[in-house]
């Protein structure tokens, strides 16, 4: 329906205690459903960015939420309804910075209100309201032209954004494209105390008042891997958040914001302060020493940039608008926690116990458990080990990128990015309660034991990687990885071209760990705790197997067990219980594959038989695939973690060489060749004359013979011919001997190259 219908029928429902629950607009054609609802309801549609932030703005001090967000080939539309408490949203954001945010504010409590994705950003003419037929439609060629709204590149007063959908990944530009700028991140700035080093947060004297200082540090963001990109301007808004209890037992936000004074430039330094009030350190200091308390600092960075429209004015220049940005980011670590000592520290001396160690062997390995000394029931743990993740969803591929990052020159580098998950036995954790029952009865505890994982202030990556084409059995840090502990990380890592193809081999070869290394925590402190990390390819994290059950039926159930990754599966370690609201059995799987395989699509039909007659009737049954085991299809695994689009980044050298000679031919007296144009397949077009003989191209090299150090294909050629009577242009030619001769044609009726 059109607006005006769609404001009709929103006039008509809302007296009716009828509410917008859904809307869709496509070519400022409207769909909605009303459902019955009440409160305030306002609805706004075909604004820009800043009339929409400037409406939340105004409604948020209202107690009014965004219920609804949608767009319309760029422009916002969105519903406020009654809300209460943080709100964050955000838009023109790519999957990576999407998913990096949700990360964040997921990590804060924080959920998934409205969510939409617009990919059909055109410019959709608008036609007089009287054009009802088609046939009363002008023709659209002969209305005056209507230049968009915005200004002209050259006109702009902010940098340049390259696309709309501004991320803190993104490149600017001055107006005249001198200056390239990129966004940067924050980090803690941290001070070496004694033999260990602490994040620059204390509580200074102002005047007389307790303040809390927080010093972070610009580091580069991802957008700033070259040496000439310059800092983007922007401001700088730094907020303390920490969940603590209300008075009901209910977990609230409390978000401090913390002024920051002006900085100059130069300063690499930011510093944020916050008076405290009566009680406000107590508070803070038992956040700082709980992980429970989810303490985070986010940066808001506020910067104003020239955004493309997608539309141009009538002398073909495109058009800008002035977009302002509030892009946050999450300092690591998350949680922000600080050692006892520094907390002591702030607090004027008092006395912070330490946690107690509990060492419980299980298998092969001695577990470390962390005891509160406050709540003796009360006990931590850390992960197994880290290992690599697939992809919750289709095609569920290992959770893995490798990208050309420099492919001209000598010094090629390659970029491996990877997510590794953190794996816990739930069976050792289930072995070691009768230890840590005792441990805590022994400190005067008899409440049921808590396990809960541990949080570690700054957890530390270690990798092992290859120097100068070898392997090397040291672990290097790698400072600056984000590491969650329940979460798990995310980390890119550079290698130069001898060194990647250890890589490569591995991914290719006989061996199924790609990387291996650690992570350590309490690194700083007096005993560090070592956590596996291994990059392995048959063991992922992740489900490799569709579970398809039919009703529970006892003794027997039918299921079926699909793969659905690229490689075979073996599945003989394959778990299935039946679990309920007060029951967990174990069920007898059978008609398993006889060599337990499963071919990538294949399906396996089992049964599974009940122990006993189970009476719960809330049963389910639940797949455990971690012990599945992968058999790696190593050239489907590598089309799928290649960056393809990256792979013309990786460049060499040819000659293209004429010859004087190659410009006459007696056959023609009276014709002379003015030129040679060659268009090399995958590399450059070249034009060779009289008095350019000889001209250096690049063209693309296939990455898998380079790094195998296969003798690499040659080159593919065209070449077209330009006489003064006329063009003719070559077959397609390979080179030989790495040097491109023009193919010298006389002139005929074949299409000039473009």
């Amino acid at each position: 329906m059109s607006a005006e219908a769609f404001t009709a029928k929103d006039a008509e429902y809302f007296p009716q205690g009828l509410r917008i629950t859904s809307l869709q607009i496509i070519n400022d054609e409207f769909a909605a459903v009303w459902q019955p609802g009440e409160g305030t309801q306002w609805v706004h549609w075909g604004m820009s960015d800043d009339d929409f932030a400037a409406h939340d703005r105004t409604y948020f001090d209202k107690e009014l939420r965004i219920n609804l967000l949608t767009t319309d080939g760029g422009r916002l539309a969105g519903v406020w309804r009654p809300g209460e408490g943080t709100q964050w949203c955000s838009w023109r954001r790519g999957v990576a910075d999407f998913m990096s945010e949700d990360r964040a504010y997921f990590a804060q409590g924080l959920r998934i209100r409205s969510f939409h994705i617009d990919d059909d950003y055109t410019d959709h003419r608008e036609m007089p309201p009287d054009c009802i037929g088609e046939s009363d439609r002008p023709d659209p060629d002969s209305m005056p032209p209507r230049e968009p709204a915005g200004f002209r590149r050259a006109d702009s007063l902010y940098p340049i954004a390259e696309v709309a959908n501004v991320t803190e990944a993104s490149r600017f530009e001055s107006p005249d494209g001198d200056e390239i700028f990129a966004l940067p991140r924050y980090a803690l700035q941290r001070d070496s105390v004694g033999l260990v080093s602490e994040p620059r947060i204390g509580v200074v004297d102002r005047g007389g008042t307790p303040t809390l200082s927080i010093t972070l540090v610009r580091t580069p963001g991802p957008a700033a891997a070259d040496a000439e990109v310059s800092e983007l301007p922007h401001g700088v808004i730094i907020t303390l958040e920490v969940h603590v209890p209300d008075v009901s037992g209910a977990v609230m936000v409390k978000p401090l914001s913390l002024s920051v004074s002006a900085q100059d430039d130069s300063d690499a330094l930011v510093t944020g302060e916050l008076p405290l009030a009566e009680g406000l350190l107590e508070l803070l200091l038992w956040s700082f020493g709980t992980p429970e308390a989810g303490t985070t600092i986010s940066v808001q960075r506020r910067i104003s940039v020239a955004v493309p429209t997608g539309r141009r004015f009538s002398d073909g220049t495109a058009a800008y608008v002035k977009n302002d940005l509030s892009l946050p980011w999450i300092v690591p670590p998350t949680p922000l926690l600080l050692s006892a000592d520094q907390r002591r520290r702030m607090g004027g001396g008092g006395l912070v116990q330490p946690l107690r160690r509990e060492h419980i062997g299980f298998g092969d390995r001695t577990h470390v458990y962390w005891q509160d000394p406050l709540e003796p029931e009360s006990f931590y743990f850390v992960p197994d080990a880290f290992l690599l993740a697939r992809l919750p969803n289709a095609p569920r591929s290992p959770m893995m990128r490798v990208v050309v990052t420099a492919g001209e020159g000598p010094d090629k580098l390659f970029t491996m990015e990877f997510t590794a998950k953190p794996v816990t036995d739930q069976d050792r954790l289930t072995a070691a309660l009768p230890t840590l029952v005792a441990a805590a009865k022994s400190r005067g505890s008899t409440n049921p034991i808590r396990l809960n994982p541990f949080r570690d202030a700054q957890p530390v990556l270690r990798l092992a990687l290859p120097r100068a084409g070898a392997p090397t059995p040291e672990l290097t840090v790698r400072k600056g990885t984000d590491i969650d502990l329940e979460l798990g990380l995310f980390h890119a890592e550079t290698f130069t071209e001898d060194d990647f193809r250890e890589v490569f081999a591995a991914l290719n070869g006989s061996s199924i760990t790609l990387l291996r290394g650690n992570i350590t925590i309490g690194a700083d402190g007096p005993e560090p705790e070592d956590i596996p990390l291994e990059l392995r390819l048959d063991r992922p994290v992740g489900d490799v197997l569709l579970f398809e059950p039919g009703p529970v039926t006892q003794p027997i159930t039918e299921a079926r067990l699909t793969n659905v990754i690229e490689s075979p599966v073996i599945i003989h370690g394959v778990r299935i219980f039946a679990t309920g609201s007060t029951t967990r059995v174990p069920l007898a799987v059978s008609d398993l594959p006889a060599d337990g395989r499963l071919a990538p699509g294949a399906s396996a039909d089992v049964r599974l038989t009940f122990p006993s007659l189970v009476t719960d009737p809330d049963l389910i049954c639940v797949l455990d695939q971690s012990k599945v085991v992968v058999e790696p299809n190593r050239s489907a695994i590598w089309n799928l973690v290649f960056d393809r689009l990256t792979e013309a980044r990786l460049k060499q050298n040819v000659q293209v060489r004429a010859h004087p000679a190659m410009f006459r031919d007696d056959t023609r007296p009276d014709d002379e060749v003015l030129e040679f144009i060659v268009a090399i397949e995958k590399g450059d077009t070249v034009v060779l004359t009289p008095t350019k003989l000889d001209v250096t191209a690049k063209v693309t090299m296939p990455i898998v013979p380079f790094l195998t150090t296969e003798l690499l294909p040659p080159p593919r050629y065209r070449t077209q011919t330009t006489w003064k009577s006329g063009i003719g242009v070559s077959d397609w030619t390979v080179a030989e001997f790495g040097i491109i001769t023009p193919v010298r044609t006389p002139p005929n009726t074949a299409t000039p190259l473009a």
